[in-house]
């Protein structure tokens, strides 16, 4: 499972849930939330998401999901998560889906270069900064 702490002198209480499989995309999104004083869980697959649960993921203010993991897709996630959690906004990194995943995809939310994650990051941290009501 994921990373649910926030930097030491934090003053965020949501967390930012970041879906990926790669080890290195994540490590590297888990820097950049953290240096933005955003709190931060972190998933490496479809499954985690379902195993978490809703009560795990009560205070996620935001999520940032993977297009294609490795079992499964983000919009999946982005479906369940919706399903429990109708207000919370929802993007996606990708580095080359097919058309009918970035038409599904969007209908959620906006879709991130996975190449270069910053404007992702600057979302999420816009996101929690701002969350929606619930």
């Amino acid at each position: 499972m994921g990373d649910a702490g926030a930097p030491v002198g934090s003053t965020v209480n949501a967390r930012v849930l970041f879906v990926d499989d790669s080890t290195l995309v994540r490590a590297t999104a888990q820097r950049m939330l953290r240096a933005r004083g955003v709190a931060c869980e972190m998933m490496g697959s479809l499954g985690d998401v379902f195993r978490a649960g809703p009560d795990q993921l009560s205070d996620v203010a935001a999520a940032l999901l993977d297009i294609e993991l490795d079992d499964g897709r983000g919009t999946d996630a982005a479906a369940y998560l919706r399903e429990n959690f109708p207000a919370m906004p929802i993007a996606f990194l990708t580095g080359g889906a097919d058309q009918e995943d970035l038409d599904r995809a969007t209908s959620y939310g906006p879709i991130f270069d996975k190449t270069d994650v910053s404007e992702a990051i600057a979302w999420a941290a816009a996101q929690v900064a701002s969350p929606p009501p619930r």
